[in-house]
């Protein structure tokens, strides 16, 4: 009888002729069915259900066979065609998968009720072991793992199962009746020593998760066994037969292998690139960091890191507020979908210096959309916003410079402009207005690249004041109006919309807008701008009728010099920081921005606001 090593169940697979002979019983009545339960009231004691019990339990922890000889219980007499005590010797034989977990017990009893009464019945319960063993042939074949016998030394395929034929590869015909080492030549060299030693010893060969080199359908290929030699009785009642029990667990292994692999070239990858990782299990409320994030954080102990104490006081207090707020919005569905992605400084706890890292990660969920597990990594990024500090020095600087000889400029032209209000030389006229549109296209840019430089180092601050959104709207489209004649500016109806913003910057981010719509619509001569406001927020929309924006261009159209590649347009200026300005602005101010295109359309760009008046 084959049992699944499924405590406490010990369901049963597979049994033989001979167990049903014996017992009385029909195999549908057995299989698949929990052993105690198909057995529940046959026992003479409970000291015997006991020592069942505990036997199979024995055979999962220890993988080694354990033998029961004198177990009593109350079975059906094939002779009397009564039901009677009798007396079995059974031994529990385990097999294991590549874990060394056992998964099957293959279950041999001895009936030797009779043995125990005379020396005569002592052989026929050893005749009745023979026909026992040999009516394995049919367990074989409704085993769910392959399974092949092997008879006398020359090793004749004397019966194989579907699964068996399926594991080597070869036709049934091919096999049966014919010497393993010669349909199976691969194999002898390795596995005919072992074989050899199962017959002069009588210890059963085991091995789990073992390449066995293999032609399968004509190629040659590895495939991962466990499997395990048995010797046997044959159908004479002499041990001369081997019994081949082996199970493909090639997936398995290769799926370990796989994720081995992938583990250390992930081990590799964060060692080169020094990341550091953390781990929060969000239940417990318990953190783990590796070494390196320790030492980002300047944390020279190696006890339990605190949330309170570790993370929290080790962000620099400048960053901290704006932080915790990113780490509060990532259980909110409607604002996050649980990634992680934030720059900040740390301050070590053990010299009190200043690290700048950028800390990646992800927020799971259980069913109920319960806070789970918290996993990221850290990366020092102090190296890189070092240069990116001095680069914005060098722009704020270079920027500078360049408004003075510009402002000079610009007053000359003034002057021009002054002595030729009489003058009907028209070219000079014309030549002037061109020359103080460039000049102010040249101040634009310039500005831009100041606002980064003070945007970046933290020199940019919020001065905000009570306004009226609708009346700063038509300020700014009635200036358009007098500095360009190709496009229609329209300001749909508007109530007055009360707002506490710095409206000096929130009038930057519209003109940068209406300056893109006018830019990027050469054909299109439209422009929409429309203002709603709500008990809480102000919304600004500006629709062109222009080229519109591809998908994959959208998401990185607010990062900073992203500027759209093709063909009409490059001949439009500009340097790709408008919009990325416009959206540090918007979210200073606790905004959302965004844009809603479809190519070859138009694109509409809306901002949001909090009122907070």
């Amino acid at each position: 009888m084959i049992i699944k090593a499924n405590p406490p169940r010990f369901t049963i697979l597979a049994v033989s002729d001979q167990f049903l002979k014996i017992t009385g019983m029909q195999r549908k009545d057995l299989l698949q069915k929990e052993l105690l339960t198909v057995f529940p009231n046959s026992f003479e004691d409970d000291t015997d259900r006991i020592k069942l019990v505990a036997a199979l339990e024995q055979v999962v922890a220890t993988r080694q066979r354990v033998d029961l000889p004198n177990v009593s219980y109350e079975n059906f007499n094939e002779q009397s065609g009564e039901a009677e005590v009798q007396h079995w010797s059974n031994y529990y034989e385990p097999l294991v998968d590549v874990n060394g977990a056992v998964t099957h017990i293959i279950n041999t009893a001895i009936n030797i009720t009779e043995a125990l009464a005379s020396t005569a019945e002592a052989k026929m319960a050893m005749q009745r072991l023979i026909a026992s063993e040999a009516s394995i042939r049919r367990m074989v074949k409704e085993a769910p793992v392959g399974m092949c016998i092997l008879k006398s030394r020359l090793l004749y395929v004397e019966e194989i199962n579907d699964y068996f034929v399926q594991l080597i590869g070869k036709p049934p015909h091919e096999l049966l009746s014919k010497p393993y080492w010669e349909v199976n030549p691969e194999l002898e060299e390795k596995y005919k020593p072992i074989i050899d030693s199962v017959f002069e010893t009588g210890e059963t060969y085991r091995a789990s998760g073992e390449a066995v080199p293999l032609i399968r359908n004509g190629k040659e290929e590895v495939v991962y066994i466990d499997f395990v030699f048995h010797l046997m009785a044959d159908y004479d009642g002499i041990k001369n037969a081997i019994i081949i029990i082996a199970n493909d667990v090639t997936d398995q292994i290769v799926g370990r292998k796989n994720l081995e692999n992938a583990f250390e070239q992930v081990r590799l990858s964060k060692q080169a690139a020094q990341l550091g990782t953390f781990d929060v299990d969000m239940t417990k409320q318990e953190m783990i960091w590796d070494e390196r994030t320790r030492s980002l954080f300047g944390i020279d102990h190696s006890g339990p890191v605190s949330y309170e104490h570790d993370f929290i006081q080790g962000v620099h207090k400048e960053d901290r507020e704006r932080v915790l707020k990113v780490i509060a919005n990532l259980s909110n569905p409607e604002i996050s979908d649980g990634t992680y992605d934030v720059e900040y400084r740390t301050v070590s706890k053990h010299d009190g210096s200043i690290r700048w890292v950028r800390a990646l990660g992800k927020l799971y969920f259980d069913d109920s959309g319960k806070p789970l597990r918290f996993i990221g990594s850290v990366l020092d990024i102090t190296s890189q916003k070092m240069d990116e500090e001095r680069k914005n020095d060098f722009i704020g600087m270079v920027s500078h410079e360049l408004k003075t000889p510009l402002t000079s400029m610009l007053a000359y032209q003034q002057i021009l402009r002054k002595k030729l209000m009489n003058s009907t030389d028209e070219f000079t006229r014309v030549a002037l207005d061109k020359s103080n549109q460039q000049i102010r296209k040249m101040t634009s840019m310039i500005n831009g690249f100041l606002n980064i430089s003070h945007l970046e180092s933290g020199k940019i601050k919020l001065k905000k004041e009570n306004f009226d959104m609708r009346l700063l709207l038509e300020e700014l489209i009635e200036d358009f109006h007098m500095i360009t004649n190709t496009h229609e500016i329209v300001l749909h109806t508007c109530a007055s919309a009360m707002l506490h913003a710095d409206r000096e910057k929130i009038s930057s981010v519209v003109s940068n807008l209406i300056s893109n719509a006018i830019k990027y619509s050469p054909h299109g001569k439209l422009i929409e701008v429309t203002c709603s406001s709500a008990e809480d927020h102000i919304q600004v929309s500006i629709r062109d009728e222009g080229m519109g924006i591809k998908e994959e261009d959208r998401k990185h159209l607010f990062e900073r010099f992203y500027r759209i590649s093709t063909s009409h347009r490059e001949n439009i200026s500009g340097f790709g920081i408008g919009l990325y300005l416009s959206k540090e602005i918007v979210e200073r101010h606790d905004g959302k921005i965004w844009l809603e295109s479809e190519s070859g359309i138009g694109s509409t760009f809306t901002f949001s606001l909090p009122a907070n008046v």
